[in-house]
């Protein structure tokens, strides 16, 4: 059954195609036979794959370095910790429906404060959370593994290894998530990192090219975040990951940094790249678009319901990423 027909583009797979299409319970379909219901061109809706909702609600500005601002004793954990929790909920929330007006299909969330936050994840609706946790010790992981898809640590510096290996098992027993940032502000032990096996890392902006081609070569999916990474001053060259066939994906990260708008997001990756090694439109699509969803029925997360956005206008994959702000839109869930 045709749940909306449009004449324009729609992006099948990875191709963005020309025709009539309709959408359906079974996705986008090509109809050349159809009436259709409106111009212009359809796309699955983006999906910001790592984001801290936790401190949404931090107006102050972080000055500092990256370890004084984001470490485990640094600005936003004070902040957090000091916090009374309808104020963090309250801040969870209005990001929550800022990304979801914006028509994003799902988010991942990193949640800090173990049991805490988890409490903390406010009611929503709409957009698709997947929410990963943080857990202290081991009695709070075998709550924690029952309570969210996984788990989300900060770095393999921050946290006894033993700790982190046992981690692992637990997800892995479970049938959960293991991930974690790695490589963010200095080079990390890439043998330490293979043994663990995450499902996905975070930034990994300071490995080698050796170490991506070993990271990419075990199936690990990556993350990046440009605009955060611009924001604590550094300042990679993506392409040495898209080079070496990592698998990535992308994402909004701090909230009181960034606002979680995953088109902004690929505009400035598109830009920022175009000097010094270009990743193309289509790439950053890939990230935000096909990838992920590859990543959920990789990994046996049920999508139950399907979310588009239909650009009232014609485009090409260099307006999607780089002016999609500019047109008019319409969002469905299927």
């Amino acid at each position: 059954m045709s749940i909306i027909t449009v004449k324009g583009k729609a992006l099948i797979g990875n191709k963005l195609k020309s025709g009539v299409f309709a959408v359906t319970s079974n996705g986008i379909e090509e109809r050349g036979d159809a009436e259709p219901q409106y111009s212009g061109t359809i796309i699955p809706a983006p999906v910001n794959f790592h984001t801290h909702l936790g401190d949404s609600f931090i107006g102050e500005e972080p000055v500092g370095t990256l370890p004084e601002i984001v470490g485990p004793n640094g600005f936003k954990m004070r902040h957090l910790n000091s916090s009374d929790d309808k104020k963090i909920s309250r801040g969870m929330l209005k990001s929550i429906e800022f990304m979801n007006k914006l028509g994003t299909y799902a988010f991942i969330d990193f949640r800090e404060q173990g049991v805490r936050g988890i409490e903390l994840i406010p009611e929503f609706h709409g957009i698709r959370g997947i929410f990963l946790s943080r857990p202290s010790s081991i009695e709070e992981a075998r709550i924690l593994v029952q309570r969210s898809y996984g788990f989300a640590m900060s770095s393999i510096s921050d946290h006894e290894y033993s700790f982190l290996l046992k981690l692992r098992e637990i997800a892995r027993d479970n049938g959960k998530l293991f991930a974690i940032h790695f490589s963010e502000n200095v080079r990390e032990n890439i043998d330490m990192l293979l043994e663990l096996s995450p499902d996905f890392i975070i930034h990994g902006i300071e490995a080698t090219e050796d170490e991506v081609k070993r990271i990419s070569e075990k199936g690990i999916y990556w993350v990046i975040t440009p605009r955060s990474n611009i924001f604590y001053g550094k300042r990679p060259d993506y392409s040495k990951l898209s080079r070496n066939n990592a698998h990535l994906m992308l994402g909004t990260d701090n909230v009181f940094v960034t606002e979680p708008d995953i088109f902004s997001e690929m505009d400035f990756l598109y830009r920022y790249q175009r000097g010094i090694g270009r990743i193309s439109p289509h790439q950053i699509i890939e990230m935000s678009i096909t990838r992920p969803r590859e990543f959920f029925k990789k990994k046996g997360i049920n999508i139950d319901r399907e979310r588009y956005i239909l650009f009232l206008e014609e485009l090409d994959e260099f307006q999607i990423v780089t002016r999609a702000h500019m047109y008019d839109y319409v969002v469905f869930d299927v």
